[in-house]
């Protein structure tokens, strides 16, 4: 008969045994105190460690006077070019002197009755190329401002003083023009074929008298 096999013992724990933290506390203070030049050590190389650290730090992020000063400059430089760009925006858009000179409007040369020449018939043979050319130009102004006022009677009187002085057919043009408005429509036909006559590409006479 085979013999029984003996039941196998169950395994008991095994338990750490831990000791009270103020045990531990305990040890490190009994540590600390049998060793203190070594715990000052230790101390005293973190303190330096860590002021050393702090003070790097510090000195790395304080800015030196040589960047304050580079700071500054690069400040009024920025500070110049605007206020330069700013005045050639103002000069660009303000007119130079020269310019206001030219677009200022010239005054109107008024001409006083006592400038304008009296020609006549008799008179006019004794005056120069010169005068006749120069005395028909102021004769005509004349003649075109009263034209302007309406005094078609002396405008009528200046051209035909013109008209002595040089056979112009403008002359003859503006002097119909001051029958037309007087509704004499011969004297319009008459003036305006005479400036045919000199010019017979003068359209504005061509016109007038196609009207008259």
């Amino acid at each position: 008969m085979a013999s029984a096999i003996p039941a196998a013992q169950a395994a008991q724990p095994s338990f750490v045994k831990l000791e009270p933290s103020s045990s531990v506390w305990d040890r490190i203070t009994t540590w600390a105190s049998e060793h203190k030049a070594a715990v000052y050590t230790i101390a005293g190389v973190t303190l330096v460690a860590t002021g050393a650290g702090i003070y790097y730090y510090t000195s790395e992020s304080a800015p030196t006077p040589q960047d304050l000063e580079a700071a500054a400059e690069k400040k009024r430089a920025r500070k110049e070019n605007k206020k330069a760009k700013k005045n050639a925006q103002r000069e660009q858009k303000s007119p130079s002197p020269e310019t206001k000179s030219q677009e200022k409007p010239q005054p109107t040369s008024v001409q006083s009755e006592d400038d304008v020449p009296e020609v006549t018939e008799s008179t006019v043979a004794s005056l120069s190329d010169e005068t006749k050319k120069d005395y028909a130009a102021k004769l005509k102004a004349a003649g075109n401002k009263a034209y302007g006022s309406k005094d078609y009677n002396r405008a009528i009187e200046l051209y035909g003083q013109a008209l002595l002085c040089k056979a112009d057919p403008v002359f003859y043009s503006n002097r119909a023009a001051c029958w037309n408005a007087m509704s004499n429509w011969e004297r319009v036909i008459e003036d305006t074929t005479a400036a045919v006559n000199l010019d017979p590409e003068y359209v504005k006479a061509l016109n007038r008298r196609a009207h008259a």
